[in-house]
């Protein structure tokens, strides 16, 4: 062969494991395999015998789906896997190319209409990469009785001999008259059926006291557990959200994963699970969840071995179905570890792999945070599970819900004893910020300690930057590693010495020297873009205590950093609103505290102003709060006058009577402005909703009205001409940010103060409701559901007359509070179009 020959076949090589990695990761990310099937798994499972008879003839490429030796070897279409088939490979494909060319029958053997190959691997794979739809074999039949046809993919074949098995095993179909829609749609799912009829009867032998047999088993499952489950699924319309899946399919998604709607609580209805476990009779000996757990870590232990190479390693978890995580963790793991190191990589190579790499860091960053000691009743393996999925969420997830997630998998554990969450947070972001950037192990002394919730996420943003320019000034490719190390030393170390050298600390005792980093970095960036001119560390560190400094610093901070939040742009402001909000409404629920401790209420010395102040009264009650008042005046002298002075004096006897702390202030200027400044020392803001019309039939909302509800920071409660009983609320959600800060004040009003709760959805998906409904649950929240039908400014009034709702709850302006409706001016629309009263959340 000459050299250009066997250089154009290496040519073809590399091409074809090109596609192969491509394959592979398409596969991947498409949750499929890209593997041949094992002959001997195929023929195992479908008891297949061959036959005597061989016979030469050309079989169709398409038709090959599998391998005898070699299917970890090719990809699906037979694609190279492993690097060290090259020059085999290149030797056939010189040989097919050649003058000669063709090559010997490979052998194969027939199952139905699909064949695998015995001998001639590389064969197939190189005539199918040269574009051939048909090759020579010897192919010996082999029977059996399930149908495999060319057009069935790979893994119907593994469903059908499954189902044989399962039926084999169970005797189901001769037991009982089998729904048509009995059956799965991915690998593996029979024999989760099969477990749960194993852990039925021994549930039932403990309840009888008896032996029971398999066959009696078998339908007390299917009449008592399966059934009923599958008819709530199709009461409730739940397969018409996923049209590619059975109902067995659904029955089983819900029972396997129980922990994880306990865990995270989104995608479906918890009740559906519960339905089913109910009907297990606890032992009388251990908790179901006990049980579940042990079998489930001895299942582990065996499949993974790990005691054999780690006899001190403690897996214990405290919830079920985290053992699956774990192994998903392990297979992850493996995939990438075959891709860093173009090989095949064995799964105990594996597990050892993810123990010591993965596995045991994180875990000694959660022992050296003392972040299990908050957490008497959970493993470390439990905390180690909770960050993996955090960071998962945090880093891979652009969503409106991805913070409530995160914080959604702490609150539904039920067990975990924490005080402050703000608090656990930071140290398991601290904790991900340390695995993911190894900053101890680079500069052991280094302490990044923050007071607020997602700045580690600035500082890995920081890091990103630093280190592309790092590589515009070298010319090379940076390490993520030298970039840590230089971001430290040359970016974080002198604005740290900075703050030591001007005491910023004692400025602001509130904050750390790593917030306080993040402050200047930011204020120097805004000082730069405001001068148009470089700014110097020192001199944004100065300006900062300038403005902001000693007893100025307490109530700019005294919000989880407001200051921090002033400088980032307005959709991270709406994210943090929402998670503060969210916060706060949790730790109130926890402390048994209340949501608004502050009130402010504007007045004119008119009956309508004495309404809002009356509004407000029944709310401070409620909520235990204080009422601020505000009187604004045209200019100085007026605000001595006697009739301010009488109003100042009736607003506080008003507030004593009721016996509740308030104040009445009186301001000179702009009164949107001053309510603006107010509110933003207030966590409610009650507004009289003006309107001026040259009709009755048209009402526009006064231009003062919408001024201060555009610009104010803070909830609105816009009241029109009568005062409200809060009896029942209409929240209207379409799952958007806005509409989620909406979601938490609805929940906080349902639990705390007893109002009924209509939640109208608005073009949101089956995904979205679910999570509504999860939220409410946990929340011990009953919420009657309604959709959308028609317009929105059409559907609202009716469905406010028919539930006779007392006020409507919205998300405020922002990117896209009730889609079509309600954002931006269209918002005023819905307060014109209502005349009725309305909590605007922000």
């Amino acid at each position: 062969m000459s050299n250009l020959q066997y250089y154009s076949a290496l040519q073809d090589f590399r091409r074809a494991r090109r596609q192969a990695q491509l394959e592979q990761i398409l596969a991947f990310l498409k949750g499929a395999s890209s593997s041949l099937l094992s002959y001997e798994e195929v023929s195992t499972k479908l008891k297949a015998a061959k036959t005597r008879k061989r016979e030469l003839r050309e079989i169709p490429i398409d038709a090959i789906v599998g391998s005898v030796n070699r299917y970890q070897d090719f990809t699906r279409n037979f694609l190279p896997k492993q690097e060290s088939d090259q020059e085999r490979w290149a030797a056939i494909d010189v040989l097919v190319t050649g003058a000669e060319g063709g090559l010997p029958p490979i052998e194969v053997y027939q199952v139905g209409e699909v064949y695998f190959v015995s001998d001639g691997n590389h064969r197939v794979s190189v005539a199918r990469q040269l574009g051939a739809n048909l090759i020579e074999a010897y192919v010996t039949r082999v029977e059996t009785k399930a149908p495999l046809t060319p057009d069935m993919q790979p893994d119907e074949l593994i469903l059908t001999a499954e189902y044989a098995d399962f039926l084999a095993t169970t005797r189901l179909d001769q037991l009982r008259s089998l729904r048509e829609d009995f059956q799965v749609t991915a690998p593996g799912k029979y024999q989760c059926l099969i477990e749960q009829i194993d852990i039925h009867r021994y549930f039932m032998e403990l309840d009888q006291q008896r032996e029971i047999p398999y066959q009696e088993a078998v339908v007390h499952w299917y009449d008592d557990i399966y059934l009923p489950l599958v008819q709530i699924i199709e009461e409730q319309g739940i397969l018409r959200d996923f049209p590619q899946r059975t109902a067995t399919d659904l029955y089983l998604w819900v029972s396997e994963h129980r922990p994880l709607a306990r865990h995270l609580g989104i995608l479906y209805d918890e009740a559906y699970i519960t339905e089913i476990w109910e009907k297990i009779p606890p032992s009388p000996q251990k908790d179901t969840d006990r049980l579940i757990i042990e079998t489930e870590y001895h299942d582990f232990l065996d499949r993974t071995q790990i005691k054999r190479f780690f006899p001190d390693a403690d897996l214990r978890v405290t919830v079920p179905g985290q053992y699956r995580i774990l192994e998903d963790h392990i297979n992850v793991h493996r995939y990438f570890m075959g891709l860093e190191q173009k090989r095949d990589i064995s799964y105990q190579e594996a597990v050892i792999h993810w123990y010591d790499t993965v596995y045991l860091p994180l875990v000694r960053l959660i022992q050296n945070q003392h972040i299990q000691e908050e957490f008497s009743e959970k493993t470390l393996t439990d905390v180690y599970l909770w960050i993996s999925e955090h960071r998962t969420i945090s880093r891979h997830i652009d969503a409106s819900h991805t913070d409530i997630y995160v914080t959604e998998s702490w609150t539904n554990v039920k067990s975990f004893p924490y005080v402050h969450l703000d608090e656990l947070i930071i140290k398991v972001e601290y904790v991900d910020f340390l695995a993911y950037t190894h900053l101890l192990e680079l500069r052991p002394k280094a302490d990044l300690t923050v007071s607020a919730p997602g700045q580690y996420r600035i500082l890995e943003e920081h890091i990103d930057v630093h280190r592309y320019f790092m590589g515009l000034d070298q010319k090379r490719e940076i390490a993520y590693h030298e970039a840590v190390t230089d971001w430290y030393d040359q970016i974080y170390l002198p604005v740290l010495k900075v703050i030591v050298e001007q005491h910023l600390l004692r400025d602001f005792p509130d904050l750390t020297a790593t917030d306080l980093y993040l402050w200047i970095s930011e204020h120097r960036d805004s000082l730069e873009k405001h001068l148009n001119e470089p700014v110097s560390i020192e001199t944004a560190a100065a300006d900062l205590v300038h403005r902001f400094g000693s007893r100025k610093s307490a109530p700019i901070f005294s919000r989880l950093g407001q200051k921090l939040r002033n400088v980032v742009n307005a959709g991270t402001q709406e994210t943090v609103r929402a998670a503060i909000l969210r916060q706060k409404v949790e730790t109130a629920e926890r402390r048994q505290e209340h949501l608004f401790t502050n009130l402010l209420v504007p007045i004119n010395g008119k009956p309508d102003g004495w309404l809002m102040v009356d509004q407000a009264l029944k709310i401070a009650q409620r909520e235990e709060a204080g009422l601020v008042g505000l009187y604004v005046v045209s200019s100085e002298h007026l605000r001595y006058k006697e009739t301010v002075l009488n109003l100042q004096h009736q607003f506080e006897q008003r507030c004593r009577d009721a016996d509740i702390e308030g104040e009445l202030f009186i301001e000179t200027g702009d009164i949107a402005q001053k309510i603006c400044e107010y509110a933003h020392q207030a966590d409610l803001v009650l507004l009289h909703l003006l309107y001026t019309s040259d009709s009755p039939k048209t009402p526009r909302l006064h231009g003062e009205f919408r001024g201060i509800s555009r610009r104010c920071s803070r909830s609105i409660f816009a009241l029109p001409d009568e005062a409200v009983e809060f009896d029942r609320a209409l929240l209207t959600y379409d799952g958007s940010q806005k509409a989620n800060e909406a979601l938490f004040v609805s929940a906080y009003l349902a639990g705390c103060w007893g109002v009924s709760l209509v939640v109208l959805t608005e073009n949101v998906d089956a995904h979205t409701r679910s999570f509504v409904k999860s939220y409410l649950k946990r929340r011990n929240v009953e919420a009657l559901f309604v959709q959308q039908r028609g317009k929105l400014l059409d559907t609202l009034p009716k469905v406010m007359q028919e539930h006779q709702i007392d006020f409507m709850i919205i998300g405020g302006y922002g990117e896209r509070p009730v889609r079509e409706f309600l954002f931006g001016r269209p918002v005023d629309q819905v307060l014109e179009h209502l005349q009725r009263p309305i909590l605007i959340c922000r």
